[in-house]
């Protein structure tokens, strides 16, 4: 119960992206901030107003260590968020296959926050034994990752309306990863990014303008990771890690069924592999 003759104090949670099989079970990332959630974009909004957004949306305010409830899926109940306000919500292994809805509750005495809420595909036998995993950055959108100028320049003076998808990207995905007509796809897939999560509404709504299926959203977090990564480093070992390390823990914990070993591909292969490779 709140403390008699205190307020409580603005907050709201993000559940961000998830995915899980039915043999491996999953995960499902999101986080609890302080304060007021950033407004959403409008297209054609001027260059100030694209900054201060961007501020908002990359300074937001950890709620360290916060309890939340979960529900939604069996065994589902209350988690704390770490010192970085991150959920990291274990999704359990016997799950049929289909969407399954987690909704998340703030449980704070002190704060208020709307409940959260999100779709996760639970992925069973798929024809082929295959997934897809696709960098983001100037594979599917043009981010120009190569010159750090242009980057800033993106990073704080775009939004989701300036988010740049190269022509058919869309179409390819589809083809390769299979999609229904809401967008599902049938085969299991990854974006990758090494973008903060606080950017993950900005990208999500720029795949959903153009039609990208809805695989599950890998990003970075730079509250723990820093900016520049040593290379190469190898699965279970201590961070710093890059967010191709994250996809090792991927493929591990939601094996892609009744396949050996195989080759993961930088730039949209197809994956078939149940366990990770040496090739990154």
């Amino acid at each position: 119960m709140p403390s008699l003759g205190k307020a409580q104090q603005p907050a709201f949670l993000e559940l961000y992206s998830g995915w899980a099989s039915t043999q491996m079970g999953g995960l499902l990332y999101g986080r609890a901030h302080k304060g007021q959630r950033p407004l959403l974009p409008t297209e054609g909004d001027e260059l100030e107003r694209k900054l201060h957004q961007s501020f908002l949306t990359l300074e937001l305010r950890a709620l360290a260590g916060a309890q939340v409830h979960l529900s939604g899926f069996p065994n589902a109940g209350v988690m704390s968020a770490d010192a970085n306000g991150f959920l990291t919500v274990p999704l359990p292994a016997g799950m049929p296959p289909g969407p399954i809805h987690i909704t998340a509750k703030l449980l704070e005495p002190h704060y208020t926050a709307s409940v959260a809420s999100t779709t996760v595909s639970v992925v069973g036998t798929t024809t082929p034994s295959l997934g897809v995993i696709s960098d983001i950055d100037d594979t599917l959108t043009d981010t120009r990752i190569a010159h750090k100028l242009e980057v800033l320049k993106n990073t704080f003076f775009h939004n989701t309306y300036d988010v740049e998808i190269f022509a058919h990207a869309a179409q390819v995905i589809a083809a390769v990863a299979g999609a229904d007509s809401a967008l599902v796809p049938v085969l299991p897939l990854f974006y990758l990014s090494g973008s903060p999560w606080s950017l993950h509404e900005r990208i999500s709504d720029a795949f959903d303008r153009v039609g990208l299926p809805h695989g599950a959203m890998i990003l970075r977090r730079y509250s723990q990771e820093p900016l520049d990564p040593v290379r190469g480093v190898r699965l279970g070992a201590k961070l710093p890690r890059k967010p191709r390390d994250h996809l090792r823990d991927v493929i591990a914990v939601s094996r892609i069924p009744g396949r050996g070993d195989g080759e993961v591909g930088r730039h949209g292969e197809l994956v078939t592999a149940t366990r990770p490779t040496r090739r990154w």
